[in-house]
């Protein structure tokens, strides 16, 4: 697989997506007929670079949520790739899904594709550190997003979490198999204490005093679901304030 398996394709008056279905390289006009192609489940159709000493790391990420092993091509991705899952609506996900070509050689590979559990909305994702954010890189990606709304799909741009934030997230997503989970009415009855902000480590208390770390990791869990959140900023501390996200404010 290459780096750029598209750059001998031209387009000199319309706008093609090219994605692989099989093994075998598939194209289409952009345009609505193509909204619903299952692009969230797809091959992905190149690799990255690979030199020595390079300073981007890849990897595969397993999504917990669509029982998918995702691929990275850099840590910020990975981090990019935990806060869709942590969103909680995702019906499947992709990288390196797909390539635009269109006129004056342009030729693009988003980052992700995934499609919304809430909605089955199409979401095509590209991800860029904000200070790498130059004049063409901006033009590129206004045009994938014009091509993306002429298809019916959204498009957004990534750019990480803050350090405390992506510390913060990296260390709930240890939490976020289920096996962490507690049982529904154990949940329900923690939710109904909190209505009011509590220190985590109190929480902790009020579903095991006897085993705080498993009292922990369950909580942990359940902040991964959003279903208790944090009204403290900063990293994240036993004495942080959290509160049923149903009543947050």
């Amino acid at each position: 697989m290459h780096h750029d398996p598209y750059r001998h394709v031209l387009s000199q008056d319309r706008y093609l997506l090219l994605w692989q279905e099989n093994g075998e390289t598939k194209q289409k006009h952009v345009g609505p007929d193509i909204v619903s192609i299952g692009l969230e489940d797809t091959e992905r159709v190149r690799v990255g670079r690979s030199y020595p000493h390079r300073r981007h790391y890849d990897g595969v990420y397993p999504v917990i949520e669509t029982r998918q092993s995702v691929w990275y091509e850099s840590m910020l991705e990975l981090q990019c790739l935990m806060q869709l899952e942590h969103a909680g609506d995702l019906a499947g996900i992709s990288t390196q899904p797909m390539c635009f070509v269109g006129p004056n050689r342009f030729r693009h590979y988003p980052d992700f594709f995934y499609r919304r559990s809430s909605d089955q909305t199409g979401v095509v994702v590209d991800v860029r550190a904000r200070e790498r954010m130059d004049e063409p890189t901006r033009a590129r990606y206004g045009l994938t997003a014009a091509l993306c709304r002429s298809i019916g799909w959204e498009y957004e741009v990534m750019h990480g979490l803050t350090d405390w934030a992506a510390m913060n997230l990296e260390w709930l997503s240890a939490f976020r198999h289920p096996r962490f989970a507690l049982p529904v009415p154990a949940i329900e009855q923690l939710l109904s204490h909190i209505t009011q902000p509590i220190s985590f480590i109190e929480a902790a208390k009020l579903i095991d005093s006897r085993a705080p770390e498993l009292a922990k990791a369950h909580l942990y869990h359940l902040m991964w679901r959003r279903e208790v959140v944090t009204i403290s900023d900063g990293p994240f501390c036993e004495e942080m304030l959290i509160i049923d996200a149903q009543v947050a404010p």
